[in-house]
């Protein structure tokens, strides 16, 4: 069975091909005797593997690679790493120093500290534009009207709650000492022949003087209103005591329990009024709406000033980065040399020991002023190699990402590593007419790689197996139809004299895929038949050597072959 063809076939070396020899130096003529004799030999068909492949040369390089530069000039604060050294992504390499921009950044978030304060209270200013009822109650009064200009804390209307009403009532000291708040009492109401049940609800301890000189106290009771009380009315108060009844000395009139005037909480023009004298309402309802244009100017104009205070705080703590140079990736970092003096001319005796590359080079240091766009260490990233190589336009169309590849360098003679195509490029560079599309490969385990090594690359672009093979050289092509020449056996209708065959056999073949070495037959001869195969041309005549007819191959050149 026939070897796989993997790269070039030669005759000096074929693997599994049989090749007989007709007779030592025999010779071939086609019907017509005056055309040249061929030396030629025989190869057996056979079934095996074909591969097709792309060759091409490329320089090893690391998948990741970044030079660091500073975003921010500064003087280095901080170096965190030997060079040379093995990095994890997201480490801190290089601090400079930030004090001048944080103290920048304490005094914009100050000054939004201010503008918040200041908008709140206006927000809260325009909140009591709408004003609302702080009491339950009767409005028993309006002061303004719709279309109304106010000022601020200027009276809009009053509101008495009549629910309850209290009236007060002197006792002189004797009796007040029995006197406790939550007491009952008799609410005499003399002009409506009633009496009501009240509460002590305050007593007064201090008193006040009479001319007599004696103390009077005063008394606050409390009685709910059954719905027919008014405010003015005339009560007298019988308290029940753990002593008795104790009368009040005088009689008191009756006042609402709570009162609230309502004002404006700021300055504009009344909208709208939604209640009325003598409306009942309840805590919380909607009283009156003002609107004040200064005040809405004032709250636009403070959001403004606190957003953009806002966005001047996230532009530079966005900086605060640009002082921080971290890890891209895992890679090895090494440290750059100082391109001028500089960076150098402001180094203290403290620059770090750990941060120096050794032998006298004028790396940089810890202490250095650095200016924003200096390049200060270069990373190479440990997660793996590429190669990238130019393949002409010829044999572009059949690289596709994702087929495999075999590569070679010569720093390891007989090892192979293995490639697969991740990238192909969609333009071509043109050079002497001739395009070239760079294809990007990732090498798999390819650790001991290093960058800048030479690498010898072979894409497998299509194979296939178990299909019927010849050396490329046997299958000959005219006007368009391709055809080999059987060398003899049971399928040749030659006569043979001796080492010569007076007439070739002509066997019209279809091809498929084949590469620089073999081509595969899909029709016209089986496996097993003999076909002849040119080795050396000579003439009949006297002069140079002749080619066998045909023996030209294929014609042309072929397509995605190994070179």
């Amino acid at each position: 069975m026939l070897a796989q063809i993997k790269h070039k076939w030669k005759l000096a070396a074929v693997t599994g091909f049989g090749v007989v020899l007709v007779g030592l130096g025999g010779w071939f003529f086609w019907r017509d005797k005056s055309l040249p004799a061929v030396e030629a030999a025989a190869v057996t068909a056979e079934k095996g593997t074909i591969k097709v492949s792309v060759t091409a040369n490329g320089t090893v390089q690391p998948m990741s690679s970044r030079e660091l530069t500073a975003k921010s000039g500064g003087r280095i604060t901080k170096i965190n790493f030997q060079n040379g050294q093995q990095v994890q992504k997201g480490d801190l390499l290089f601090e400079l120093d930030q004090a001048s921009l944080l103290a920048e950044i304490e005094s914009v978030q100050l000054d939004i500290r201010q503008a918040e304060l200041e908008l709140n209270s206006t927000l809260n200013q325009r909140k009591q534009l709408q004003v609302f009822a702080p009491i339950r109650g009767t409005v028993t009064s309006v002061q303004v009207s719709t279309g109304q200009d106010v000022p601020k804390n200027s009276v809009l209307m009053t509101i008495q709650d009549t629910g309850k009403l209290v009236f007060r009532s002197p006792f002189n000291e004797a009796q007040v000492e029995k006197i406790q708040v939550g007491q009952n009492v008799d609410v005499t109401l003399s002009s409506l022949f009633s009496v009501l049940t009240g509460k002590v609800k305050k007593v007064d301890r201090v008193g006040k003087a009479n001319p007599d000189g004696s103390k009077l106290f005063t008394v606050t009771v409390e009685v709910p209103n059954p719905g027919s009380l008014a405010p003015g009315v005339t009560a007298g108060a019988d308290v029940h005591t753990a002593q008795g009844i104790e009368q009040g000395i005088e009689t008191g009139a009756l006042e609402p329990v709570d009162t609230s005037v309502v004002r404006a909480g700021a300055a504009g023009l009344v909208q709208q009024l939604y209640v009325e004298e003598n409306s009942y309402v309840q805590k919380g309802q909607r009283l009156a709406s003002v609107a004040s244009d200064t005040l809405e100017a004032q709250v636009k104009t403070q959001e403004l000033r606190l957003q953009q205070a806002r966005l001047k705080l996230a532009g530079l703590q966005s900086k605060l980065a640009d002082y921080r140079i971290e890890a891209p990736f895992a890679g090895i970092i090494s440290l750059h040399q100082v391109q001028s003096q500089e960076g150098a001319a402001s180094r203290g005796s403290g620059s770090a020991s750990g941060s120096s590359a050794g032998g006298g080079q004028n790396y940089w240091q810890v202490g250095d002023e650095v200016k924003a766009g200096q390049a200060l260490a270069g990373i190479v990233g440990s997660s793996g190699m590429i190669i990238t190589v130019p393949v002409d336009e010829v044999d572009i169309a059949r690289v596709k990402v994702g087929q495999k590849a075999n590569i070679t360098v010569d720093a390891f003679p007989g090892q192979t590593f293995t490639g697969t195509v991740s990238e192909v490029a969609g333009q071509g560079t043109v050079q002497n007419n001739v395009a070239n599309f760079n294809v990007t490969l990732t090498i798999a385990q390819g650790e001991q790689l290093k960058s800048g090594m030479t690498a010898n690359v072979e894409i497998l672009v299509d194979r296939k197996d178990g299909v019927l093979l010849l050396p490329i050289e046997a299958v000959h092509e005219r006007q368009g139809k391709k055809f080999v020449i059987m060398a003899g056996g049971s399928n040749s209708d030659s006569k043979q004299n001796g080492n010569r065959m007076r007439q070739a056999d002509l066997r019209p073949v279809e091809t498929g895929l084949y590469n620089e070495s073999v081509i595969e037959i899909k029709s016209g001869i089986t496996a097993g038949d003999k076909v002849a195969l040119p080795v050396v041309t000579r003439s009949n005549n006297a002069g140079g050597n002749m080619r066998f007819p045909g023996a030209g191959g294929m014609g042309g050149r072929p397509g995605n072959i190994q070179r």
